[in-house]
């Protein structure tokens, strides 16, 4: 209703501000008209008059008839016939006989033009008509009055008239552009409730506008593409559904593959370390090495896979606390001092020790310990790893600057695949390909983002992440998934060819 009231009221009014000019132009108009008729009239009759009375003055013979009848006559005021000297000569009131004319009108004592000219007094209501004639060697004038309240009357008579047109024009305007406004806007105001429900999500209303108008069609339209959205939400919520299940069979895969795994690798871990150190053979015991290295690998697989498993699964909560960034930095600094220094890489915590966020301490810990191992192996010896951290709205963005390898733009965009490797060439048996996967989804879980950035290889890598001041669940809900579901698919093959690598 809103949108009707504006538009009613916006054209109304351009109706509004048109008539009244329209109609007070009309009025002045036509007042100024009705007044010069009148006072030409009045100059008329005046002219007349005047010649009666010269004439009947001169010839002794006094036009009493015509003055009788100038006397009847209800806009009449006087007359008066003044000699030279302004001496009131004759007149209809002989008391105004032998007295000064301008004793009465002063104003028109210094007017030059007085021969067949009017002088009119709005404020007084009144106009006076002079003719002059010669009698004899002087200059006589004739005076007769008129009263202007009949312009007046008429002229409020039609401003009156003319406002009671006007009001009655505007009352039937405003009816017909309500009736006209209210087609025009009803049928709008429902299809605006309607994309309302459709914005709430509620898929199973309807526009029942039935008008052949473009109005009609837009809604034809609209309940069209209503019906296409609940076909592909439904599609899309099935498929969701789907792809829920085939990645909660690929955790648990993983989870029991690990589990599998783990129970023949400890007996493996312990006693072929025993077996290698009592072997006195060369070759055997070289052999027994690689096969110790190799199971050592197995483990970290199966360590980082049933992490990984574990913070995919929805049942895995968080156990946030108030966690210092400046301490849990010098804490992971700490715990990988013989790595700084057996490669001889500086490293800078640049961050303040005012900043608190709200996480879980030991994941937030492990993001550390893999963004930080991961630079480490791809620095050069003597290399600087920086950190920072600054506040940017609700977050605390975190930076971990190298001066290693570096990647391609290809590489960005995998790298926090799951099992993927930046260089396949390194022979790397600490690498699972998962550790950076792990950082992902521990940062998803607190709300946040993790992304890297680099210039090209031999540059540098710079990993970002940020993690809300407050914490903020990351599990996805039902909305989310709709959104996402596109990438979702692309990530389903995926999925699939790393399972079968592994």
């Amino acid at each position: 209703m809103r949108l009707f009231r504006k538009t009613l009221l916006a054209v109304f009014s351009c109706f509004l501000l048109i008539i009244i000019i329209l109609s007070y132009i009309l009025a002045i108009n036509h007042v100024n008209d009705s007044e010069n008729g009148l006072i030409e009239q009045n100059r008329i009759y005046g002219r007349l008059i005047s010649k009666q009375i010269e004439i009947g003055y001169l010839q002794s013979d006094w036009p009493y008839e015509i003055l009788n009848e100038l006397s009847n006559r209800e806009d009449f005021l006087f007359w008066w016939v003044v000699k030279g000297d302004d001496t009131i000569y004759r007149s209809d009131d002989v008391s105004f006989m032998r007295t000064n004319v301008y004793d009465y009108f002063p104003q028109l004592k210094d007017r030059k033009e007085i021969d067949d000219t009017i002088y009119s007094n709005n404020e007084k209501n009144y106009e006076i008509y002079f003719k002059q004639f010669h009698y004899g060697s002087e200059i006589w004038t004739i005076w007769i009055g008129f009263s202007l309240d009949a312009i007046h009357q008429t002229s409020t008579n039609i401003l009156v008239t003319v406002s009671i047109s006007v009001i009655s024009i505007l009352i039937l305007i405003f009816i017909l552009l309500y009736m006209l406004m209210k087609s025009f806007t009803t049928p709008i105001v429902k299809l605006l409730k309607t994309v309302s429900e459709v914005g709430k999500g509620n898929f199973d209303v309807s526009s029942d506008i039935k008008s052949k108008d473009e109005t009609g069609q837009l809604a034809s339209e609209f309940n069209i593409m209503v019906k296409n959205l609940k076909d592909s939400r439904l599609k899309i919520e099935k498929y969701s559904k789907n792809l829920e299940k085939l990645l909660k069979q690929k955790d648990e895969f993983i989870s029991q593959l690990s589990h599998d795994l783990k129970s023949p690798l400890n007996p493996l871990i312990n006693l072929l370390p025993i077996i290698e150190k009592e072997t006195e053979n060369k070759k055997h015991r070289e052999i027994l090495c690689v096969v110790n290295r190799n199971v050592g690998y197995m483990k970290n697989l199966v360590k980082k896979s049933l992490k990984l498993a574990k913070l995919n699964a929805p049942s895995t909560k968080l156990k946030v606390e108030d966690v210092n960034l400046f301490d849990k930095i010098n804490m992971t600094i700490k715990k990988n001092d013989n790595i700084f220094n057996n490669y001889n890489i500086k490293i800078k915590n640049n961050v303040s020790d005012k900043i608190n966020i709200k996480a879980d301490s030991l994941q937030i810990e492990e993001l550390f310990d893999n963004i930080i191992n991961n630079s480490i192996k791809y620095s050069p010896d003597g290399g600087t790893i920086a950190i920072d951290a600054k506040f940017e709205n609700d977050f605390v963005n975190v930076s971990i600057k190298d001066e290693g390898n570096g990647m391609t733009p290809e590489q960005i965009v995998h790298v926090f695949d799951e099992f993927y490797k930046a260089d396949w060439s390194r022979h790397d048996f600490d690498s699972s390909g998962l550790g950076l996967s792990i950082c992902k989804r521990i940062v998803e879980k607190h709300g946040g983002r993790i992304w890297v950035e680099s210039k090209g290889v031999g540059k540098g890598s710079t990993f970002y992440f940020n993690i809300p001041i407050e914490n903020v669940s990351a599990e996805k809900n039902v909305s989310q998934e709709i959104d996402n579901f596109l990438y979702l698919r692309e990530l389903k093959q995926k999925d699939k060819d790393q399972l079968n690598d592994i």
